[in-house]
């Protein structure tokens, strides 16, 4: 059976930074369907379906024949919920369960489709949960050119199954179609702003942002971030350069370039520039108010067998009296936003050479999170 459209699953996350305008990442259509066919008559073909609104449950369900002879039945029970406002973070979540079943020379299928759109390099990271038998889920590219499929990726069932690659500027289909047995799934994607190849800010829509971060007048080592890219002014190895940042940077919607700076015991700096002044702007830190506070943060970690050597899953829960938060969560190298999740962070993370893991949380307007722990 052939199935059409062409997509991609990608939305711009970052910590109410960085962003892009909304054209660049949208969902431009989505199918869901039942269909049902008794192997004889091509009336009794029956197909029952939710095309619009994009959003939303679709609940449907259909059956042709008897189980005496040639039978199929198909149920489907899905949502969609799609964050597309203006700003970051945009996210995807689908799931539901999808059955089809068949007797003799019935058929039965139910089928799930999103189709998405973007035009610029997207870092994809998509979490799945799928449980089930007989089932397919596909993220299919197309060429744009002809409409045909050049690569796809099947996807095997799992639960809390992580998924992260870049996606290239073009069309993708993402889809959950049963035949004959029952899956039911969760998905969550969520899309940051993929760099240029070897970094390079010459091409259009990127910035290199330079400065240095200082406290009283000396430099300090701080966590800089803009517009989704960060680094910490550490300075080398012999301790030179230390307070000194420079990173290439993706412009926002407005053109602009949202500078964040946390260190430990310091107030938080946020401030938002044009590229002329973030291309050489100094960041003067100023102490944290008595008052001032602190995200609050769970964790548990856990080791499989099937990790690499020295790897931990680390989970948890990121709040502020109860409310969750968007941060950004960075354990010993890797790094994710908790925005998608609503303040929920899930990470694979190498242990140090002492076995330790340095989590860091950085949340807009709180004093920076800071633990260090042996799994």
């Amino acid at each position: 059976m052939r199935r059409f459209g062409i997509i991609t699953c990608m939305i711009c996350l970052a910590l109410a930074v960085s962003s892009t305008s909304f054209s660049a990442s949208m969902v431009s259509y989505s199918q869901r369907f039942v269909d049902v066919y008794d192997g004889h008559d091509a009336t009794t073909w029956i197909r029952d379906e939710c095309v619009t609104p994009f959003t939303g449950n679709c609940n449907k369900s259909a059956s042709v024949g008897d189980t005496s002879g040639d039978y199929a039945s198909a149920t489907q029970n899905t949502d969609i919920d799609w964050d597309y406002t203006s700003s970051p973070p945009f996210d995807l979540n689908i799931g539901g369960t999808l059955t089809a079943t068949k007797y003799g020379d019935g058929e039965a299928q139910s089928f799930f489709r999103v189709t998405l759109n973007f035009s610029e390099p997207r870092q994809f990271e998509m979490k799945y949960t799928m449980l089930g038998s007989n089932t397919y889920m596909m993220l299919e590219e197309y060429d744009s050119g002809t409409g045909s499929m050049v690569e796809k990726k099947l996807f095997t069932n799992g639960t809390d199954v992580p998924y992260s690659t870049v996606l290239t500027p073009n069309q993708y289909d993402l889809w959950i179609t049963i035949f004959d047995g029952s899956i039911t799934f969760d998905l969550n994607a969520v899309t940051s702003i993929a760099p240029p190849p070897d970094n390079d800010c010459s091409e259009d829509g990127w910035e290199t942002i330079n400065g240095t971060v200082t406290f009283n007048g000396d430099p300090v080592n701080a966590m800089v971030l803009a517009n989704g890219q960060y680094m910490f002014s550490s300075g080398d190895q012999e301790g030179l350069n230390l307070g000194e940042y420079e990173l290439c940077v993706p412009l926002d919607a407005n053109g602009e370039i949202t500078l964040f700076s946390f260190v430990d015991g310091l107030a938080p700096f946020k401030q938002v520039l044009t590229p002329e002044v973030a291309a050489n702007f100094d960041i003067e830190m100023e102490l944290a108010s008595p008052d001032s506070k602190m995200p609050t943060v769970t964790r548990t970690e856990t080791e499989y067998v099937d990790f690499p050597p020295g790897w931990v899953k680390i989970a948890g829960f990121i709040s502020l009296e109860g409310t969750p938060l968007c941060a950004m969560v960075l354990a010993n190298g890797q790094y994710m936003f908790s925005c998608a999740g609503q303040g929920e962070y899930e990470e694979e993370v190498p242990l140090d050479v002492n076995g330790e893991i340095t989590l860091f949380v950085f949340v807009d307007g709180l004093q920076p999170y800071k633990e260090i722990f042996s799994p």
